[in-house]
């Protein structure tokens, strides 16, 4: 009688719950976005026609991927005083594989020759998945 009790409760553990495949689990991952902090640059302003129409301005930002891969692309744009954007630069992260606190390099030409209060806007974005990050903005006036 043990045997066949035995038996019984190792065939029912093996059927598996059956049903129709439609499961309420939803198996997509949920991923958290990039994020980016600590804007640094350099020089942090110029003055009017300074390198003749344009000055190089080279900086970092810190970068933290919770999915290790998501990042595929750093932005980094110059706005004019109204937010409109001068130039964009989209950068390539090759491999993907951010880690926490990984620090990317950053390079942009910034006009000179209208003075006002200029603005360097910094991102990353994952096309794939549609993830992007927070926004980081700096001030870059040309006196």
């Amino acid at each position: 009688m043990k045997k066949l009790i035995l038996g019984g409760f190792l065939f029912l553990a093996g059927c598996g719950s059956g049903g129709s495949g439609n499961s309420a689990v939803n198996s997509t991952p949920v991923l958290d976005p990039p994020t980016i902090l600590n804007l640094q640059i350099s020089p942090q302003s110029a003055t009017l026609n300074e390198g003749g129409t344009h000055v190089l301005v080279s900086g970092t930002v810190t970068i933290t991927d919770p999915e290790f891969s998501n990042t595929r692309y750093l932005y980094v744009k110059s706005l004019d005083p109204n937010g409109n954007i001068i130039q964009s630069i989209k950068n390539i992260l090759e491999g993907g594989g951010i880690v926490a606190n990984t620090k990317a390099q950053i390079q942009i030409n910034m006009p000179t020759t209208t003075r006002g209060n200029l603005s360097i806007l910094v991102y990353l974005e994952n096309p794939a998945s549609a993830l992007t990050s927070n926004f980081l903005t700096t001030p870059f006036p040309i006196n």
